[in-house]
């Protein structure tokens, strides 16, 4: 009697539907993650200048991280977790949302206040959002205080740098001019002294000629027959 096949002798995509289903379910929530943080990496690139490797980035973050988010109370539930143990439909969310519902914005250091925490890391944009984005533009006094102060101190910061590049400068055209004028005197007194030795040789030239002349002259001819 030949014996009955067991589920152990079936090749794996017909041993088991499911056991297949959850790999291609494992498969793509894997790749919708790795689309999502770089989708995020360069969202943050491009509204803060901070440079973040995908897989370093964080939906929870820290004030060394150098940026943080700003959302609307709608999506506020994807920042209550950490991107890692989002589910794929959480992904795809953000994936749909980001730029427009969310934004990365430079991290800001303020002072405590009566706020609760996750209304504080649900800062105010203090810049216009990306195209099609509807976050209300409602600036919080300390953020835009904060925001002024940082880009006076670049401002500053820029100013003094362009000081010490002008100084320079006219350091650098006060010495070539110095020089210009050393050189400048240099040829002119060799130039002088040239013309003085032309006139010297003329001179010495001259009195050769007349001292021949007047002992020419001197000479008694009438010794010689």
């Amino acid at each position: 009697m030949s014996r009955l096949s067991t589920s152990d002798d079936l090749p794996d995509k017909i041993q088991s539907p499911q056991g297949s289903a959850k790999k291609q379910s494992a498969l793509r929530k894997k790749n919708l993650h790795k689309h999502c943080r770089e989708l995020l990496a360069d969202h943050v690139e491009r509204r803060t200048g901070v440079t973040v490797a995908p897989d370093k980035v964080r939906l929870m973050t820290k004030p060394d991280d150098g940026y943080t988010w700003s959302y609307r109370s709608e999506v506020a539930h994807l920042f209550a977790k950490h991107l890692s143990v989002h589910t794929i439909p959480a992904c795809e969310e953000l994936c749909r949302e980001v730029g427009k519902r969310f934004l990365a914005v430079p991290f800001v250091e303020t002072k405590p206040s009566s706020r609760s925490s996750s209304a504080s890391r649900a800062l105010r944009c203090p810049s216009p959002p990306d195209e099609g984005a509807d976050l209300p533009i409602d600036l919080d006094p300390d953020w835009e205080l904060s925001l002024l102060k940082r880009k006076l101190k670049t401002e500053t910061a820029e100013k003094e740098r362009l000081r010490e590049e002008l100084h320079a400068a006219n350091g650098e055209r006060e010495r070539l001019a110095k020089e210009l004028q050393e050189v400048s005197c240099t040829a002119d007194q060799r130039e002088t002294l040239m013309f003085r030795c032309l006139a010297v040789m003329d001179q010495i030239a001259s009195s050769i000629g007349e001292t021949q002349k007047e002992c020419v002259d001197s000479m008694d001819l009438s010794f010689f027959p």
